[in-house]
């Protein structure tokens, strides 16, 4: 679904970022879609997600560490 809905945007248009919900999360070929497209991954990942070694996408785990770090950077700035 996330790669017909770039490829539609790609058509006229240089895509350089995806901005999407969670939803999107839940498929790791999205990831390398936007992986293999050179295009960067702003896809909400869910707050209880886990680095995966198993699966080798590097594009989601580094999307998973970023929102760690800023939940932990919030709690910080709260306390």
């Amino acid at each position: 679904m996330l790669n017909k809905l770039v490829d539609n945007a790609a058509e006229d248009n240089r895509v350089k970022c995806v901005l999407a919900d969670g939803m999107y999360d839940s498929n790791n070929r999205n990831f390398r879609y936007l992986s293999k497209s050179h295009i960067k991954p702003g896809i909400k990942t869910r707050s209880n997600s886990k680095v995966k070694t198993t699966t080798n996408c590097h594009a989601r785990n580094m999307s998973v560490v970023r929102q760690q770090q800023q939940t932990n950077l919030k709690k910080k700035m709260e306390a």
